[in-house]
């Protein structure tokens, strides 16, 4: 894998990066050695694949279509005043006390999940796991990841709301639909290597330029999840099979990519006059710039303010002492 802009060594890399993906069989050791890694998934594919997937069905598949019916053997107006409240209020319960809070508890269930699968793999696998950070350094990268994977999103959801408006405004527009395709493979590739990298102690600045230094690697590992959540037109039904194959994805990150010689796998290479890593700084493709730039400014921002509100309560606090006395 290199790192040049060359038409063959993109195609190349892609295919390399979809290969990198597919290895599920580099993953079943460790899904075999390891109980943790076999508890989690399990429990995510009983929560995601069974509770969750299943009700989805029966509501879209059984119980729509039933009321569909019921309002088919009405007649008249009745049939139009019923039809609209029933569909309605099942629509709202449906949505906001069942499939919202399905899906916030399969967001932290996943959080949890990933982290635990990627520590174990480490341990089998027998990489080394950084313990370094101080705890000042993690709350900060945590609150910038937060802020960039927000803006990476809030970037992706722009590109598609472009896409879904070209019949109504231009059919030019069906370009961004490719850019929105892979804006999204390079998002769940980061989140895959990313929970990897952050246990080796690589920096978050590091971590979204080794993305950006080999795009097309990246945009082809994330391309089969993406494949799998793209393309269903129900939200919450993506999100499941997202969160079904996700942590596989984390596994095979930590298992199988891990070739010490290439920058982009291993941003671990800091030496500033090793070749390796000086290509990768040249050869940097600015796919996230605009949200990490984004999250700089409002993390800037929020500290700034904060340390102002300090200086301020301090002055308050000093003035009222001079009263005092």
């Amino acid at each position: 894998m290199t790192s040049t802009f060359s038409l063959k060594t993109l195609i190349v890399d892609f295919y390399n990066g979809i290969c990198a993906s597919l290895a599920i069989h580099k993953a079943w050791p460790v899904f075999l050695k390891s109980y943790k890694v076999r508890y989690r998934t399990a429990q995510s594919f009983l929560f995601n694949g069974i509770i969750y997937l299943t009700s989805i069905m029966l509501v879209e598949y059984t119980i729509f279509p039933l009321i569909r019916h019921v309002i088919g053997t009405l007649s008249g107006e009745e049939a139009g005043w019923v039809g609209f409240f029933l569909e309605g209020i099942t629509w709202i319960f449906y949505h906001i006390f069942w499939l919202l809070p399905l899906y916030v508890i399969s967001l932290i269930l996943n959080m949890t999940t990933v982290t635990e699968v990627a520590e174990d793999t480490f341990k089998v696998v027998g990489l080394p796991h950084d313990k370094s950070s101080s705890v000042s350094n993690l709350i900060s990268d945590m609150l910038f990841e937060s802020l960039f994977l927000a803006m990476c999103m809030a970037v992706a959801g722009g590109v598609d709301i472009l896409v879904m408006l070209s019949p109504y405004i231009s059919k030019l527009l069906l370009l961004f639909y490719p850019v929105s395709f892979f804006y999204w493979a390079w998002i769940y590739a980061f989140c895959a290597f990313n929970t990897k990298w952050k246990l080796q102690g690589v920096g978050i600045i590091r971590r979204v330029g080794s993305i950006e230094s080999n795009m097309a690697f990246f945009a082809g590992f994330g391309t089969p999840l993406t494949a799998l959540t793209y393309f269903y037109p129900n939200f919450f039904v993506n999100a499941v099979f997202y969160a079904l194959f996700y942590p596989w994805l984390v596994i095979v990150a930590c298992a199988s990519c891990n070739d010490s010689s290439n920058p982009t796998l291993n941003p671990l290479l800091k030496e500033k006059n090793d070749e390796n890593y000086v290509m990768m700084r040249v050869n940097r493709f600015p796919i996230f710039r605009l949200p990490q730039s984004i999250a700089q400014k409002l993390l800037t921002c929020l500290f700034k303010s904060k340390l102002e509100v300090k200086n301020d309560d301090k002055k308050i606090r000093e003035k009222r002492e001079e009263e005092w006395e």
